[in-house]
């Protein structure tokens, strides 16, 4: 009987481990890149199956569930710094000519819909950080329009990162941080592969 409860453990434990390793997995955002969506030091939930399931322990991918779509919160592995993990918002798809210019995003040369927030000022006040990593009163927060789903952004007076238009390749995203004048993102390393992608935020 003993033995059978500890085999019953151990298939309990590979059970939940195979999961944790294709199904669902945690990420701790450790900037203020993506407020104010999700704050510095937050814990996330990702879900790795959103678009692809991969065989357990490994990177084979076994089936295609879905696309990535405008205004999914990923987490990507960067290339750029060994394969470090950081959080963004996908902004721009496959085959897409995207630019920014003074903050304005524009796909297929048409702006992006983004206005200040009506309650700009009190939000900030409530989302504000430690008090060593403030933000600045000159932050503003504005909603942008992306497909019918709306987020907010915050921007401040700094110098904005103007981009200029590059044509998005197949398979390939172009993200930003919501913290857009704070953000390592695409404005700086251009479009990430979808391989690259290891699930979108679901909480």
């Amino acid at each position: 009987m003993k033995a059978i409860l500890v085999l019953l453990s151990v298939i309990l434990f590979m059970t939940v481990i195979s999961i944790k390793s294709s199904v669902v997995t945690f990420y701790n955002n450790p900037s203020s890149s993506m407020v104010p969506s999700f704050g510095k030091d937050r814990y996330v939930v990702v879900n790795k199956a959103a678009y692809r399931v991969l065989l357990p322990f490994s990177s084979l991918n076994i089936a295609e569930v879905a696309t990535p779509k405008r205004g999914d919160v990923v987490v990507f592995a960067s290339k750029r710094q060994d394969g470090a993990l950081f959080m963004k918002r996908i902004i721009g798809l496959p085959g897409e000519t995207l630019a920014i210019r003074d903050r304005q995003i524009f796909i297929n040369d048409k702006p992006m819909p983004r206005n200040l927030h009506s309650a700009s000022d009190q939000i900030l006040s409530k989302l504000q950080p430690s008090p060593e990593d403030r933000f600045p009163e000159d932050y503003k927060l504005y909603v942008e329009g992306l497909d019918q789903n709306y987020h907010v952004v915050s921007n401040s007076k700094s110098d904005p990162v103007d981009v200029n238009p590059v044509t998005i390749p197949d398979k390939m995203y172009f993200v930003l941080g919501d913290n857009r004048d704070n953000s390592y993102d695409s404005s700086r390393f251009g479009p990430i592969a979808a391989d690259a992608i290891v699930g979108k935020v679901i909480w």
